[in-house]
């Protein structure tokens, strides 16, 4: 089965883990395996209208992943740095 690498989870107590890809978040979309770490994943921003996927499963013991859709759209995302700004205000 082909592969992109091995899977990096950001596993948090009373949260769902994250699937990290290039410094880029998933959170899970559809679960397969009892563990939480073997599905289908969504970027952390698909509300926002971005549409990259990735799948995670096991190959050995060992839990890799593949990219389903590799393009991130985060133009019309707001970060909490964007929403720690003041407002523009003109100075006329």
């Amino acid at each position: 089965m082909q592969y992109d690498g091995p899977a990096e989870f950001n596993l948090a107590a009373h949260r769902r883990p994250k699937l990290i890809i290039a410094n880029e978040h998933f959170i899970v979309h559809r679960i397969l395996g009892k563990d939480n770490l073997i599905g289908s994943w969504r970027c952390m921003y698909h509300h926002k209208g971005c549409k990259a996927r990735a799948s995670t499963f096991m190959v050995g013991s060992e839990v890799k992943y593949r990219s389903t859709c590799s393009s991130h759209n985060h133009k019309n995302v707001r970060t909490k740095l964007d929403s720690l700004k003041l407002p523009w205000i003109p100075t006329d």
